[in-house]
């Protein structure tokens, strides 16, 4: 009966994952929801992972549409409070870090250039969702392994373990799946965001070729005589 709800809980946590981006939880909910100091039981620390990293992506996606935009040469009125990149900044945002080791003593400094803001705006490069989302998975795996520790009935202990031991894999996997759907959208997005350029000014030349209609309607097409070799 406890691996069924554990299994219920798993997929839908796996729903929530590849709904990354398009699945909206406000982040205030994830801290109430995910507040250390309550109680908390097993399938709640799972669930609670899967909000955090839910919450990583969509900031890391926040962070890519924002760099496009700001970065836009056309930008729209709307546009006009974004901060101004220059070239060095630029580079900085899309700049690899280091591979992150939970074991490594510069893990922290690993996690700063992730998120360190430059004019308001994180690095966006996929290598910054992987390490953060890592970190997360650790940060629950500690969690989890604190929780198992508490005195409570033994099978159910020995079951929580040989679920975890089972399972953080497969919720491996769904991370490795999900930052590839972001390096996926990291790629893509700069010619996305040129689309949208074109339709921009596709939209500028279809308002001055109605502005030019408008003039030529009023100017008459009929000359009466017009061909005419004689003087009236």
């Amino acid at each position: 009966m406890l691996h069924r709800k554990l299994y219920t809980i798993v997929l839908l946590s796996a729903l929530l994952v590849l709904k990354q981006g398009f699945f909206s939880v406000n982040a205030e909910q994830t801290v109430s929801f995910c507040d250390p100091t309550k109680d908390r039981n097993f399938e709640h620390i799972i669930a609670c992972y899967h909000l955090k990293v839910n919450d990583i992506t969509n900031q890391q996606i926040a962070n890519l549409k924002l760099f496009h935009k700001a970065i836009n040469p056309r930008r729209q009125e709307e546009d006009s409070g974004l901060p101004t990149l220059n070239a060095t900044q630029q580079k900085d945002l899309l700049k690899p870090v280091t591979h992150y080791d939970n074991r490594a003593g510069n893990k922290q400094s690993i996690i700063e250039e992730c998120t360190r803001a430059i004019s308001t705006i994180k690095n966006i490069h996929p290598q910054c969702l992987l390490t953060l989302s890592i970190k997360q998975f650790y940060d629950s795996e500690q969690e989890v392994q604190e929780f198992i520790r508490k005195p409570v009935n033994r099978t159910q202990a020995a079951m929580y373990n040989s679920y975890w031991a089972q399972h953080k894999t497969d919720l491996l996997d769904m991370l490795q799946a999900n930052v590839m759907m972001y390096n996926q959208m990291f790629m893509s997005y700069p010619i996305h965001s040129s689309i949208l350029q074109m339709q921009d000014q596709a939209k500028l030349i279809v308002d001055e070729l109605d502005k030019t209609v408008d003039i030529i309607k009023h100017i008459p097409n009929k000359f009466d005589n017009a061909s005419t070799t004689e003087c009236i």
